[in-house]
């Protein structure tokens, strides 16, 4: 399950694949989701219970299980999540089994992480979920270790919903995902807030809707801002960095994002080497340092790093993907319109120093 406007096409359907979730606003959790991921864990033996009693555990929407919470302190090497994993395995073999046996309401299954080396299993239903927990806690060896969660949809309806969905998401470049509760979690550009209405309206609570970097609708209050401040920039003798000038407006795009072009420079009498991943833009108040929006997701990514040599005199171009994306929820879901400084930050690979920050252009967003 994956979150942000750039690649969800990729996780159409839930994936085995790590992701960060709370359980409340007040305990930590991680989860790996596990639903649809094949066959039956093999046969492994349990280790302690958790200490909560199975009698006082309350009911939970599997909505409550939120992507936005670490496990405190990170996994560390690993090594207690690849010893917790193993040991859960037989109950989520149960689980899943169980799960098959009720297709109409089976909503998927997985660990949730109250701490690097302590998790639980959860199971998810989108009806008769007290029927589905006492069945479980007859059938698993630790009902104490087990969370019985109520889903929106079941697995089978959400895969019917997403297929539904495609055609049009697709058209719209609009990522997509399952979410754990079992609605269809959809991404849309940063100026989509009527089609993001009309498909709140058309399907209610079975679409989790994100506009850009914030919910939709957004939530009173608010989420927190994710501007920050633009990154200290590192200093190559000789390099400079500088975006070439804008064709015209930065425009609502169903297509592409606007592409600027970054030119690297070697103004010095040195070869210049290092590597580096893709570019991001942020927009700024003109003259400021105050960040208000622009592309995120630029990155290092290993294997695609590109290498830059310059020689002396030399110049390398880079493409950057421009969008205005809000950062702060105040200023809505797209930036307002109005004049703005674009900035590139090209990300180095490590030990290179950083990242290195182009001067600034003026720019006009519509």
């Amino acid at each position: 399950m994956t979150k942000g406007p750039q690649a969800l096409n990729a996780a159409a359907r839930v994936n085995c694949v790590n992701v960060r979730r709370r359980l409340s606003a007040t305990i930590p959790l991680a989860l790996v989701s596990l639903a649809s991921c094949g066959s039956p864990p093999s046969s492994l033996s349990i280790g302690p219970t958790s200490a909560v009693e199975s009698t006082a555990r309350p009911a939970v929407s599997c909505g409550s299980l939120a992507l936005d919470a670490p496990v405190a302190g990170g996994f560390g090497d690993g090594s207690g999540m690849m010893a917790e994993t193993p040991r859960l395995e037989p109950m989520l073999g149960m689980v899943l089994a169980y799960g098959g046996e009720h297709p109409d309401s089976f909503g998927g299954y997985g660990l949730t992480w109250h701490s690097s080396e302590d998790a639980s299993v959860f199971v998810a239903f989108s009806g008769d979920v007290a029927v589905h927990r006492d069945a479980l806690d007859d059938l698993v060896d630790h009902p104490d270790e087990l969370i019985v969660c109520q889903s929106v949809m079941s697995d089978v309806e959400s895969a019917a919903l997403l297929e539904e969905l495609k055609p049009e998401l697709a058209v719209r470049s609009a990522g997509w995902s399952e979410a754990i509760d079992g609605a269809i979690h959809v991404v849309l550009a940063d100026f989509e807030e009527s089609y993001a209405a009309e498909l709140e309206d058309r399907y209610g609570e079975r679409v989790e809707i994100t506009v850009g970097e914030f919910p939709y609708p957004m939530p009173d209050p608010p989420p927190a801002s994710q501007c920050g401040s633009p990154p200290a920039s590192g200093a190559v003798a000789g390099l400079e960095i500088s975006i070439d000038a804008l064709s015209g407006p930065i425009e609502e795009s169903h297509g592409s994002a606007t592409t600027a072009t970054v030119r690297l420079r070697n103004t010095g009498s040195h070869t210049i080497q290092f590597g580096m991943g893709s570019p991001s833009a942020i927009l700024v108040r003109p003259g400021t340092a105050i960040v208000v929006g622009g592309s995120f997701g630029g990155a290092l990514t290993a294997g695609l790093l590109q290498p830059v040599g310059l020689l002396p005199g030399d110049e390398q171009t880079i493409a950057l993907s421009v969008r205005a994306t809000s950062c702060d929820p105040s200023l809505g879901y797209r930036v307002p319109p109005g004049h703005y400084d674009l900035i590139a930050i090209v990300n180095r690979s490590a030990g290179e120093g950083g990242s290195l920050l182009s001067h600034p252009l003026a720019v006009e967003v519509l």
